[in-house]
């Protein structure tokens, strides 16, 4: 939920939700609709629960606003199965990434060679005395001030990388929501708000990073900040850390967690 809580960015993008028939549609409705801007509607996710009936009402959806085609935005392994029986070659997809699985309590306790690299990170970062705590109110305009150079320094390099929206949204969010349903880190050095963190369940044994941003210039920060939100899901059994955007770089960074699986996620494309 705070995901999607984030994702929602009206009127540019805004998520709608309906209930049909004990089916939950979760549409995304991209542009105003108003003049030269055309309103488009796609599916955030799968139906739920996922049935020919309820393909068909998505179908009549799209149909219903001159459109040739809906987009499902994020499927998984499973639902995408179900989606090539449902719908066969009228269909196709496009891996979107494979989201790194982590056991919270295996990174956390960095014991065995295999973690000797992340080790090393830590240790390092440690010696500049960092102060890791929950993140409040008052650190939200410090954590703007650190997302706004974390996009000119990365967006030089990566002109695609579309969270800068979701994460302020998410900034400016995080304390309507429940900390049942997200919490929230930060991490000092010499007084100063160095990164921030948001993570929560979405399983009854499965926790989400939903944000995690870091000064770019401290090295091993990256590292250090998901070993200590490790440390407070580590009654979990898993830790969705989302993908590397086919980034070397954040490839390398991911590894060092050994991340115990990989889940597929897909879009999707339904011809009408």
């Amino acid at each position: 939920m705070p995901f999607i809580v984030s994702y929602n960015l009206p009127p540019r993008r805004r998520l709608e939700f309906i209930e049909e028939n004990s089916t939950l549609f979760v549409y995304q409705v991209s542009g105003s609709g108003t003049g030269d801007s055309k309103c488009r509607v796609d599916l955030f996710a799968p139906p739920c629960a996922l049935s020919e009936a309820g393909l068909d009402r998505v179908i009549h959806v799209a149909k219903s606003n001159f459109q040739t085609d809906i987009r499902i935005l994020w499927a998984d392994e499973h639902d995408l199965r179900r989606l090539e029986l449902l719908y066969g070659s009228e269909m196709e997809s496009t891996l979107r990434d494979e989201e790194y699985i982590y056991s919270p309590h295996l990174v956390f306790e960095l014991k065995g060679s295999t973690f000797k690299d992340l080790r090393k990170k830590i240790n390092r970062l440690e010696r500049l005395n960092p102060v890791f705590r929950e993140f409040e109110t008052d650190d939200i305009p410090a954590a703007l001030r650190l997302l706004k150079d974390w996009r000119r320094k990365q967006g030089r390099k990566r002109d695609f990388l579309l969270d800068w929206g979701y994460t302020r949204s998410a900034l400016d969010k995080q304390f309507y929501m429940k900390k049942s349903d997200i919490r929230s880190w930060c991490v000092e050095i010499e007084g100063k708000l160095e990164g921030f963190a948001m993570a929560g369940p979405i399983a009854e044994d499965v926790a989400c990073f939903f944000i995690l941003k870091t000064n770019v210039d401290i090295d091993g920060l990256s590292e250090y900040l998901r070993w200590k939100v490790c440390g407070e899901f580590r009654e979990f059994k898993y830790l969705n850390d989302a993908g590397d955007l086919n980034l070397p770089g954040l490839r390398q960074h991911k590894m060092k967690m050994r991340p115990v699986g990989f889940n597929k996620v897909s879009s999707v494309k339904l011809f009408l």
